[in-house]
Formats: C-alpha cells, sequence, structure tokens
C-alpha cells in the first residue's frame, strides 16, 4: 500500500504525538539551537529515531547540486548491523529526477509499506532493493522551499504498515530538521563570508601596492591621502610628493569641464554610494601628459572618493590614427550596401518579370483557345437545343424508350442548366483573362524606360496578385481592402518598380495584420489624391496591424533592418522601396506607426519627372 500526504496541509497538534514522540521533537529542537554542527545533528536524530521507531535504516539522504535531482547520496544514518549501510554510496535516479522530483518540491510525504505492491516504477524498486529496502516513510527535506534532500525511514527485514501517528509524527521531524539545515546553511554562508572578507582584505592590501593601476584615496576636495607606488611608475611622482597635494591641478586645462561633470555627482547627499567613470588628460611628473581611464566610488558618508586609473595613452593615439579610416570604411560600406541593394533589386525584379511574364504566356495560349470556343459552343448549343424542341413539336409522343431516356436523364433540367454552365464557363474565362493581363501588366517586363502609366492599374495590379493572401483561411477572416482613389493623372515612372514598392508595402501589412490579434477584422485603406499646385500625387497605404515603436519605425529603411524572426525577412524590401521613390523617381516615402494602431505609409511622387 502507497500513502501520500501534501506537506502544505497544517501539522497536528503536538497533543496528538504521543510521550516519547513528543520527547524526541524537543530533543531535536534543542539540539538544533544549541549544536553549530549540521552533522552532528542529522547522525544524532537518525540513531534517536530507529530506535524509537524500532526500523531498520533511518538516513538522511542530500541531492547532488546541478543534477536535476538524479544524483545524491546518504549524509547521515543508522542502520541495523545485519543490514548494508548506504552512507557516501552515489545513488543515480533517473527515475526520481523526472517523475518524483516534482512532487517533492511542493511538499509531497509517501509512506509505502511494501515496495513490491505499490505500484512504483522498476528503476524505483531497484535503488531501493540495493539497500535491502522493504517498507520506507519518506519526507522531503527543503531549504527555503528548494528540495535539498529526504529523510528516509527504512523497514528492511519485511513489510510494514506505517502508523497515522508515526507519519505526522515524521512529519514533524522534517519541519525541524529544515530549520536546521536553514540554520546551517545560513552559518555555512556567513563562515564563507568571514573567510572571504579577510582573504580579500589580504588581497585588498596587495593589490593595491602590487598592481600596474594607478589607486589612490582622496577627500571630495580633490586632496590626495593615499597613492600606490605605481604612480611613480607611470607618471613620475614619487608617493609622497602627491599625498597632500590637490587632484585638479594635474587635470589638463582643455578637460577640466568633463572632469567636473563626471565628479559633480559624488558631492550630492542623496547618493551615498555614487560611482563615476571618467577619461581625461592628466599631467606627469616632466610636464607632458597622459590619458587616464579612471572609475572609481564616492563615499558620502565618509567624504572619500576612492579611484583606479590605467593608462590608455597609446590606446587613444591609436583611435586618433584610426578614426578617418574608420570614417572612410564607414562611406566605403554604405556605398557598398547601396550598390549591394540595387544589384539585388535589379536580379529581383528581373527574375520576378521574367517568372510572371512566363507564367502569364504559359497560361494565355490555352485560355485563348478555350476562351475562343466558347462562342461556338454557345451557338452550337442553342442550335442543339433548337433542334431539339423541333423534334418535340413534330413528334409530341415519342416511343416508350425515348420518353424512359428523357426521364432517365432528366431532360427538361438538362436543356434549362447547359446555357447556364456554359454561361459560366464564359464567365470563368474571363476572369482568368483579367488574371492573366494583370500578371502582365505587374511584371512590366518591356518597360526599363520612363513610361506614363496609371497608378491606380499598378496597384489594383498587385492587389490581385496578393488575392491569395487577402482572402479569408481557416485561421485567418478575410482583410479587407478599402480603395479611396482620388482623380489621378498618369505619370511618368518605373512601372514595374513602383509595383514592387506597392508589392513590398501590401506584403507588409498583410504581415503586420496577420501577426497582430486584429487578424479577424484586418483593414487595409489605400488613399490616392493630387497635388495641383506642386504636380504631384500622394498614396497612402495604411494597416490596422500591430504597429511599430518610434525606434523600430526610425529605422524602417536602413539597409539589412528587419523585424522579422530570422530566415523571414532579407531586411532590404523597404530599403529598396526608398530608393525606387527617392532615388529613381525623385519623390518621398515617409512611414508613420503607432503601436497598437497600426503603420502609415505615404507615397510623394511628381506627375512629371521633367520637373520633379
Amino acid at each position: 500500500m502507497t500513502l501520500e500526504f501534501s506537506h502544505s496541509e497544517d501539522l497536528v497538534p503536538l497533543s496528538e504525538l504521543t510521550e516519547q514522540q513528543r520527547q524526541a521533537l524537543l530533543n531535536i529542537v534543542h539540539r538544533v539551537r544549541a549544536s553549530l554542527s549540521i552533522k552532528d545533528i542529522l547522525e544524532t536524530t537518525a540513531v534517536e529515531i530507529r530506535q524509537m521507531l524500532s526500523v531498520d535504516r533511518v538516513g538522511i539522504f542530500q541531492f547532488h547540486r546541478h543534477t536535476g535531482y538524479r544524483i545524491g547520496e546518504f549524509v547521515a544514518e543508522s542502520v541495523a548491523q545485519k543490514f548494508p549501510s548506504a552512507i557516501a554510496t552515489p545513488v543515480k535516479d533517473n527515475c526520481f529526477g523526472e517523475n518524483y522530483a516534482k512532487g517533492y518540491q511542493h511538499g509531497r510525504i509517501q509512506a509505502v509499506s511494501d515496495i513490491y505492491n505499490a505500484n512504483l516504477s522498476q528503476c524505483h524498486i531497484d535503488v531501493l532493493a540495493q539497500f535491502k529496502v522493504r517498507a520506507n516513510l519518506i519526507v522531503p527535506l527543503r531549504v527555503k522551499g528548494n528540495l535539498w534532500g529526504l529523510f528516509c525511514v527504512h523497514q528492511c527485514r519485511s513489510a510494514r504498515e506505517w502508523q497515522t501517528q508515526e507519519i505526522e509524527f515524521i512529519r514533524h521531524l522534517g519541519h525541524h530538521l529544515d530549520i536546521a539545515l536553514q540554520q546551517a546553511e545560513i552559518l555555512e554562508h556567513t563562515l564563507q563570508q568571514s573567510e572571504r572578507l579577510r582573504l580579500l582584505t589580504q588581497e585588498r592590501d596587495r593589490f593595491f601596492s602590487l598592481s600596474p593601476n594607478l589607486f589612490c584615496v582622496m577627500d571630495f576636495d580633490g586632496t590626495f591621502l593615499r597613492v600606490n607606488p605605481a604612480w611613480h611608475d607611470i607618471l613620475g611622482y614619487v608617493q609622497d610628493e602627491l599625498v597632500g597635494s590637490n587632484f585638479w591641478s594635474f587635470v589638463h586645462p582643455d578637460d577640466e569641464a568633463l572632469t567636473e561633470a563626471a565628479l559633480s555627482k559624488l558631492q550630492s547627499n542623496d547618493n551615498q554610494n555614487a560611482s563615476f567613470n571618467l577619461e581625461h588628460r592628466f599631467r606627469c611628473g616632466d610636464g607632458t601628459h597622459k590619458y587616464l581611464s579612471w572609475s572609481g566610488t564616492g563615499i558620502t558618508s565618509e567624504r572619500r572618493i576612492y579611484g583606479i586609473a590605467r593608462d590608455i595613452t597609446q590606446r587613444k593615439q591609436l583611435e586618433f590614427t584610426l578614426a578617418q579610416r574608420s570614417l572612410d570604411l564607414e562611406q566605403a560600406l554604405t556605398k557598398l550596401q547601396q550598390t549591394q541593394s540595387h544589384l539585388v533589386q535589379s536580379a529581383k525584379m528581373s527574375s520576378l518579370g521574367e517568372l510572371v511574364a512566363g507564367v502569364a504566356h504559359e497560361i494565355n495560349n490555352p485560355v485563348n483557345f478555350i476562351y475562343g470556343n466558347i462562342s461556338h459552343i454557345n451557338d452550337y448549343t442553342k442550335t442543339l437545343v433548337g433542334i431539339l424542341e423541333a423534334y418535340q413539336q413534330v413528334y409530341p409522343e415519342p416511343p416508350t424508350e425515348i420518353v424512359e431516356l428523357c426521364e432517365e436523364e432528366d431532360l427538361e433540367f438538362l436543356l434549362e442548366d447547359l446555357p447556364a454552365v456554359v454561361n459560366s464557363i464564359q464567365i470563368g474565362a474571363n476572369r482568368i483573362k483579367d488574371i492573366v493581363l494583370s500578371l502582365k501588366n505587374f511584371s512590366r517586363l518591356d518597360e526599363a524606360d520612363f513610361k506614363i502609366a496609371d497608378v491606380h492599374e499598378g496597384i489594383d495590379n498587385t492587389i490581385l496578385i496578393l488575392q491569395n493572401r487577402i482572402k479569408a483561411k481557416s485561421d485567418q477572416s478575410e482583410i479587407k481592402v478599402q480603395k479611396r482613389y482620388g482623380d489621378l493623372p498618369k505619370i511618368e515612372c518605373y512601372p514595374g518598380q513602383l509595383n514592387q514598392v506597392f508589392m513590398n508595402i501590401l506584403s507588409n501589412a498583410i504581415d503586420a495584420i496577420a501577426d497582430s490579434k486584429k487578424s479577424q477584422n484586418g483593414v487595409i485603406t489605400i488613399s490616392t489624391a493630387t497635388i495641383p499646385n506642386d504636380q504631384k500625387v500622394i498614396i497612402t497605404i495604411r494597416d490596422n496591424g500591430y504597429g511599430m515603436d518610434e525606434e523600430t519605425c526610425s529605422r524602417i529603411f536602413d539597409p539589412f533592418f528587419t523585424t522579422k524572426e530570422v530566415g523571414e525577412g532579407t531586411g532590404l524590401g523597404m530599403s529598396i522601396s526608398y530608393q525606387i521613390i527617392t532615388e529613381r523617381h525623385h519623390g518621398s516615402l515617409t512611414c508613420k506607426s503607432q503601436l497598437g494602431v497600426g503603420t502609415e505609409f505615404e507615397i510623394l511622387l511628381p506627375s512629371n519627372q521633367a520637373s520633379p
């Protein structure tokens, strides 16, 4: 039989335990308070409990840290002579870590009268069997809520039915051992800190004297109180020469302002332990200056500043030498990125144009064949229907076989539905022709120069290409596209490239809506208007997706910047779109966005490229 209890349940009153059990608990509490040795407490407790309960083994099992509760060992034990000792025997139990640790972490208590009749996993039985365990009572030991180990009571010679008083007694005992373990951990931590402090004090004194860096202590007025020997090696000052002198008399005049800014916060009474970082020029013993990098802390209560400085003169000289080179490299990189973007754009446009044009051409041939024959099918159908109706008038009473055949095939329905079928074929063929035309218009493969083009036609063609992403799916409602077109003139542009801009912006809008919580009521609004005085057209594309913060919005046109997951975006789409609008069309492309509201792109294009 297996009994399980929750450690979070209230402990029974001590009055419900036997006098012997209460006395044992009082002894343990006394030892916890009086002894600083957790090992002695655990070992004495194990001996006392084994004798009182007349069991074969009482042991305290501790898990090894960072093993996921799979490995541990008994650190204290009292065991009958004829049974093997479990002390210091490593125990590896993957079953416990995977199946039981979580329960014990939350306070599970287990009482097993017979391990072979308790539905335990075989790997758990194997671990218990190596210590000859037949029945066991387990209470978790926890320190600060974390599972530290187990208090184990074993019956080895035979099975055993655990009494309620025994279980409650062990629960009380586990509670007090938790306190003892926590006190021991606090004591150990305190002793470790004390020893660490002693060693740190020794190391500090050695470090102060032997460090190659500049160490100093000064008051808030800048008077040096103590310096280490490195000041002589680096700056040429002996210690006695500096002590009593003022820090500010060594600072380069041009660096006094930045030094004052760095040290000013140390004077604030609101900041008792303020730190500072500083790089400036400091006068050497021979009158020259070196660059020093300072870091330190000001203790307001002591009116002391503890500072460390390193000589960074060579680093600064290298920085000055490399500054211009870095600027040149940055400019070269910018040009390279722009060139790469143009190359990628050209390759994408060429590949896309060829692909779209090729698909449109391949579809167009069979569609023309179908479309060209629909009118004939329609005429043939009308002729056959007319002939059949004439037969019915001439022979109103046809033979029985003909009547049965007409009824079986539902001739009346066929005559009614056949024209409708032909009409459906006509509508479908027209739809395919429209799609093919949109593909051809979108690709604009033969339009490498400026052309007079209809902006609305380009937008409509792009929407048609994206129709599959806009329409409703199993996990997304249809994204509504609202067109608010103004009366636009045809403009001079690169139609294919302009279509690519529309494609990039609309694709991103669809992604933003799909990724947001608004995918069930997504709306994309496209507005167009003219600016007569400036001879320009304005195109606004707005979505109600998740939106972007100011920092992301400010970088949206940077090359290789993307808000998508790794592998889902190149970071070139909006950068290329920006170049197409601003460089190729002498217009402007701006972005406005607000988190939780949506994003708006505004495209401003001149109507005539001759007067941008």
